[in-house]
């Protein structure tokens, strides 16, 4: 939703999505001023490589924002839920988050932007282990706001609530 109202009001958008090809991603290219980026944020190469997609192609233009919104759940009990299904929602929402800041920092520096988290304090019954990670991107978003203050980037964070 963000991406579409940002390119309606002329904006360009870099869409970094997890599946380029899926029917979201094809829907969100067909606006003008969105370039969607093959990105799964647990992919080194594929962070790499959209960064570079960035930086050569802003040319003199710099990035404002890098809006880190990667989302994974389970539904259920904790004790139902594997080890393994709740790692790779901690290494999608938490570390996949860290890796996407850490590697545009520097563009974000060269503009005085800004890196918005998507977060949240509440915990959704059911959903312990995403709530966990969106409780850790409170964290992130404090230390990296208190880490970039003085290098001129903003840090922020939205709380959506059960939205489609």
């Amino acid at each position: 939703m963000l991406a579409k109202r940002l390119s309606r009001e002329g904006f360009f958008v870099y869409a970094g999505c997890r599946d380029a090809s899926c029917e979201g991603a094809l829907q969100l290219s067909k606006y003008p001023n969105v370039h969607v980026l093959q990105m799964d944020v647990t992919k080194d190469n594929e962070v790499d490589d959209a960064l570079s997609l960035v930086e050569s192609n802003l040319g003199t233009k710099v990035l404002w924002a890098v809006v880190a919104n990667a989302g994974f759940a389970s539904v259920g009990l904790v004790e139902w839920q594997s080890m393994q299904s709740i790692r790779n929602i901690f290494n999608i929402n938490v570390f996949g988050t860290v890796n996407v800041c850490k590697k545009f920092l520097p563009l974000l520096r060269k503009s005085r932007g800004r890196v918005i988290l998507v977060s949240s304090r509440t915990t959704v019954p059911y959903g312990t282990p995403y709530s966990m990670t969106k409780h850790a991107l409170t964290s992130l978003a404090d230390g990296l706001r208190r880490e970039c203050f003085d290098q001129g980037v903003d840090v922020a964070t939205i709380e959506p609530v059960m939205y489609k």
